[in-house]
């Protein structure tokens, strides 16, 4: 899948966190226009651990 072009939010002084949970890995992406990351996921990933990825 193609990486599209993210855009920043407009101007309101809130950041959207975004994370998308999926079997096999966590996407994380905020509305400011920062990096987007990615970590595994699967059976054995913790609250604690996705937390610390955040």
């Amino acid at each position: 899948m193609a990486k599209a072009v993210k855009q920043a939010a407009s101007d309101t002084g809130q950041v959207v966190l975004s994370v998308d949970i999926g079997g096999s890995r966590v996407k994380i992406l905020t509305s400011d226009g920062g990096t987007e990351r990615r970590t595994y996921s699967g059976p054995n990933l913790r609250p604690r651990q996705m937390i610390d990825k955040v």
